[in-house]
Formats: C-alpha cells, sequence, structure tokens
C-alpha cells in the first residue's frame, strides 16, 4: 500500500519570470549524490518545447525538505546543446553518468537517447554517446510531426 499522497508537499524551488528555464518545467528527478540532494528536471524559455532543455537544482541540507536549494543551471555539453529532456542519473564502475533523450542536432527532432559521463552532478565530461535511436515502425508513430510547435 502506498502513502505517497499523504507525505507533505513543499515548493523547493520557484521558477524565475523569464529564462531558460522558466517555462514547461517537468520531469523531476530527486537524487542523493555526494552528501547533498540534487534535483533534476526538464524546463524551457518559452511555448517553444525546442526550447526544453535539462537543469538541476542542488541542496546540501541531509533533509531535502529543509535547507536551501541552489540552482546549478543547465547541464549540457557546450559543443552539444540539443534539445534535451527527461534526465536521469546513475553510477556504474565508481563513475557517474546522465542519461537523457535528445536531438542529434537542432534540425533533427528524433528523439534518441544519450549518455554522458559526469565530472560532478552537475557538469558533463566528455562526448556524449548514442544509446539508442527509433528504428521499429512502433517507435516512429508520430516522429514525422514537428513537436516543437
Amino acid at each position: 500500500m502506498s502513502r505517497v499522497g499523504s507525505g507533505e508537499a513543499k515548493v523547493v524551488w520557484t521558477p524565475p519570470a523569464s529564462g531558460p528555464n522558466s517555462q514547461n518545467i517537468w520531469a523531476p528527478e530527486l537524487h542523493f549524490l555526494d552528501g547533498k540532494w540534487y534535483l533534476y528536471y526538464t524546463a524551457g524559455s518559452s511555448g517553444d518545447l525546442g526550447t526544453q532543455r535539462s537543469f538541476v537544482l542542488e541542496n546540501p541540507s541531509p533533509d531535502p525538505l529543509q535547507g536551501t536549494w541552489t540552482d546549478k543551471g543547465r547541464i549540457y555539453h557546450p559543443t552539444e546543446n540539443f534539445w534535451a529532456i527527461d534526465a536521469s542519473v546513475f553510477e556504474h564502475n565508481a563513475k557517474r553518468y546522465l542519461i537523457w533523450s535528445g536531438y542529434s542536432r537542432a534540425s533533427d527532432i528524433t528523439q534518441q537517447i544519450y549518455i554522458c559521463e559526469m565530472a560532478n552532478p552537475w557538469t558533463l565530461t566528455g562526448p556524449r554517446m548514442l544509446l539508442s535511436s527509433p528504428e521499429f515502425a512502433w517507435e516512429t508513430i508520430g516522429s514525422g510531426g514537428d513537436f516543437r510547435r
């Protein structure tokens, strides 16, 4: 039996009135890494969903409902800064990785799954690597339309 609905509701961050993470906020994920809490989320700068990127907040409190959440900004690789949503973090063989759904380039709206090693909970290091791309008919249904409209 789940009691998730009876838990305390708490606003830990309010988006800015404008800017790259002010609109269309979704997919929050909470992770405890290196003794701090990190909240990864997707956001954009306008109603144009093509502006969606991944961002991260940090809180050093042992309790994520206490303390102060600091905006660490957008999490991206500077030479591969394209549409990126639904980020998640995992560790394997003592290395940390970010995995997300994104575009290969600005002109291609095909969603693909990428992975990149992390230098710390808010910084990617090395190139992003393609893990998965849609290839079967059931994976490409609806992919002909421009999701950003």
